[in-house]
């Protein structure tokens, strides 16, 4: 008997890893080879063709390395930078210190989306128990087209999300210290992390609580998770208390408010804004992200909003809510592939682009909806609640400052995983419920 039990494990020790390795196959290869294609038809300038990309990640890695300085300046003054906060620039920094082409860049990438694909279906096989739903879950991390494509630019977010999947999967292993070092790295890739951090911490301590530990051995955990967070995130925040004063991750929040969606208040008021960008010279513009100018942003959000705080809440909550639905493939295809392989774009009949986008949006409609149907299953409560405080809390930040499709489909990589095991689960519970009801109804 014990013989047949060892045999078993061993078939389905096999089967997994071949799953995982057949994964990060899929997953490398096809992030390979758009990284080869985008070599290819744009040299090394296309691993940069996105503002961001080129004006930000590549100008702060650059100066690291040619001026040792941490700064967007394209000239001296290096006047230093707390827009963005380091990893991901010294991510890319480490490539060019070793002159290495920007193509290495992304085929690293490609290699970070492929762990991607396999943590992913180990985080879904190991909450679902389901071998179908999590190869699912593993196959479209492997092929979802806009994180191929983020995986081809020199953009923070294959970073962010590796690092954050990473953290949820040693989370699930019970390994809360680890977790929450992994989420310290996400959140000097991507500040948000730093805002998801008390979600981590109160599930840990659920977790504790569930498996019967006592009140002392919680708080043992979660000081000690929380230290591990901390000793990673505090440099950078004692640099920026020393350089500008603040103690913050960064100095892009009351600038990102005052451009996108206090301007967008203001239009729907009718309202004039107080002008609080600051007179720069062109060379110097990239000086208005600095905490300098947090003052003007924040008096020119209070001046615009006195007396109707509620109403630009409501926008901002419009706008929350309006990123689930922004179409993710818009800009792929008619940003993309339309400029870069115009005659293949212009081969394809219009109306073929159109239903393609709209079986995009239909597809993670579903998604959403499936998802919340899992909420009525109460073995998977906990983690649906803990996946439901992440997707809020992006919406809430991410989405209410920019809920274009575009980006919140970079937004987004790190909660892919959950977002697409929840809408399995949702789906199969669907299915089973019709298949009693089909067997009530014949009867």
């Amino acid at each position: 008997m014990a013989l047949v039990i060892s045999l078993r494990a061993l078939i389905r020790f096999s089967k997994e890893y071949r799953t995982l390795i057949v994964l990060f196959v899929l997953a490398f290869s096809v992030r390979a080879l758009y990284a080869l294609a985008v070599q290819f038809l744009s040299g090394e300038h296309g691993f940069i063709a996105f503002s961001d990309a080129e004006f930000f990640y590549y100008r702060l890695a650059r100066n690291l390395v040619d001026e040792g300085v941490y700064s967007l300046a394209a000239s001296a003054p290096y006047y230093p930078e707390a827009y963005h906060t380091p990893l991901y620039p010294w991510f890319v920094a480490a490539f060019l210190l070793l002159k290495l082409p920007l193509l290495t860049i992304a085929l690293a990438q490609a290699f970070l989306g492929a762990v991607m694909a396999m943590l992913s279906y180990s985080i879904a096989r190991n909450i679902s128990d389901s071998y179908p739903i999590a190869v699912s879950v593993g196959l479209l991390m492997a092929f979802e087209p806009m994180s191929i494509f983020w995986s081809g630019l020199l953009m923070s977010d294959t970073l962010f999300a590796f690092l954050f999947i990473t953290s949820v999967y040693l989370l699930l292993a019970k390994k809360p210290a680890m977790s929450m070092l992994s989420l310290g790295f996400a959140a000097l890739t991507r500040p948000i992390a730093l805002y998801c951090a008390p979600v981590f911490l109160l599930f840990i301590a659920w977790e504790a609580y569930r498996a019967g530990r006592s009140i002392r051995h919680i708080g043992r955990d979660i000081a000690v998770a929380l230290a591990m967070f901390a000793v990673v995130v505090s440099p950078w925040l004692i640099r920026n208390y020393v350089t500008f004063g603040q103690a913050s991750l960064t100095s892009a929040s009351w600038y990102v408010v005052y451009v996108f969606p206090l301007m967008e208040f203001a239009h729907d008021k009718g309202l004039s804004i107080p002008n609080a960008l600051p007179d720069l010279p062109q060379e110097e513009q990239y000086r208005r992200f600095s905490f300098e100018y947090v003052p003007h942003y924040q008096r020119a959000f209070f001046e615009a909003t006195k007396g109707d705080l509620l109403g630009f809440a409501f926008v901002y909550g419009k706008r929350s809510l309006n990123s689930f639905v922004t179409d993710r493939y818009e800009f792929l295809v008619t940003g993309v592939l339309a400029e870069k392989v115009p005659a293949l774009f212009a081969a394809v009949p219009a109306a073929m682009v159109q239903t393609m986008l709209l079986v995009g949006q239909m597809f993670w409609l579903a998604v959403y909806a499936l998802a919340l149907v899992a909420v009525a299953i109460n073995r998977y409560r906990p983690w649906w609640l803990f996946a439901v405080a992440l997707v809020g809390i992006n919406a809430l930040l991410s989405g209410g400052l920019n809920p274009v499709g575009t980006d919140m489909s970079r937004y987004s990589l790190g909660l892919y995983p959950l977002l697409f095991l929840f809408a399995g689960i949702g789906a199969r519970s669907l299915w089973q419920r019709s298949r009693v009801w089909r067997i009530v109804s014949s009867q």
